[in-house]
């Protein structure tokens, strides 16, 4: 394993069809606010190996009112007709941490989100939780999750109803590859599988909710988490259309002090970021174990 300073989850890029709708479901049911938008640069969307999405409209949100440690990008894609979510390799969902979910129920029908199953509790490191499993206008699968234990002190507290990305979810063929490659490449922390239900994905791939899969939660910053789920043989490679960004859940954002001294393949020669938040710091890509793809930033401070 490289010693590196610890990877912090920045951003996580859904790619949307609907771009408008997409970005207006996420502020008006969520109360997520835009804090950067505009187009895709040219030099951007090659690191991404996605040139058809240069010019695309981007919109970055975070919570209003709480915290925006993490944020969600939106970008706009054309998406395969064929595309379906939770059956394929590659970014699955995102966790969203929140205050109340018996309230939030109460107001799905009405919100552009369609829930996927009933809530449900499990366990969650060395507590309890209460989850809903939603999709929203973009395919993108959320998991919105309350913490039942005063206790768990590993999840952060939501300041708002519906706060913060807290997780992002790694649909793998291989658990065990997935983790060693995570932990030799960035020093991120592997934890022991466990075996757990996982109602969406039986329900994609049409297997009884009694069905268990291996998964494993990784720490991944402060009260931020990589979990990893080894997909059944019947999952297969996320299709595309050729030079545009995947459908749904599209790549995540790594800030990190340095990154000349990964062993990585970058997808490209790195790049300065020409506006934004992270203007004129250093950007790398690269595919992951099951070919997912890692966008890196390199970035010294708290933004």
């Amino acid at each position: 394993m490289l010693e590196i300073d610890t990877p912090k989850l920045k951003l996580i890029t859904i790619s949307s069809a609907k771009w408008e709708d997409t970005v207006n479901s996420w502020i008006s049911f969520f109360d997520y606010k835009v804090q950067e938008t505009g187009y895709l640069s040219k030099n951007l969307v090659q690191t991404w190996n996605a040139p058809n999405n240069e010019d695309s409209r981007y919109a970055i949100l975070a919570s209003k009112r709480g915290s925006q440690n993490v944020g969600i990008r939106i970008v706009e894609n054309s998406i395969p007709s064929n595309f379906e979510p939770l059956r394929t390799f590659g970014w699955a969902s995102i966790s969203l941490i929140v205050k109340n979910l018996d309230e939030i129920i109460t107001k799905i029908n009405s919100s552009p989100f369609k829930m996927l199953c009933p809530i449900r509790t499990m366990n969650f490191n060395q507590g309890r939780i209460k989850l809903l499993d939603i999709i929203g206008i973009g395919s993108e699968v959320i998991s919105l999750v309350e913490v039942l234990d005063a206790n768990e002190t590993n999840l952060p507290v939501p300041q708002c109803s519906i706060d913060r990305p807290f997780m992002v979810t790694l649909a793998t063929r291989d658990i065990e590859t997935t983790k060693n490659f995570y932990y030799n490449k960035l020093s991120i922390d592997k934890s022991p599988e466990v075996q757990s239900e996982i109602w969406p994905l039986s329900d994609a791939f049409q297997y009884n909710r009694d069905t268990t899969y291996a998964l494993s939660k990784n720490l991944f910053g402060e009260k931020t988490f990589l979990e990893l789920h080894e997909y059944p043989e019947d999952s297969t490679r996320r299709n595309l259309i050729s030079g545009n960004l995947h459908p749904g859940i599209c790549h995540i954002t790594i800030t990190l002090p340095k990154i000349d001294d990964l062993t990585l393949y970058w997808l490209t020669e790195p790049i300065q970021i020409e506006s934004g938040a992270f203007k004129n710091c250093k950007q790398v890509t690269f595919f992951g174990a099951t070919g997912e793809l890692v966008e890196l930033i390199e970035h010294k401070t708290e933004n």
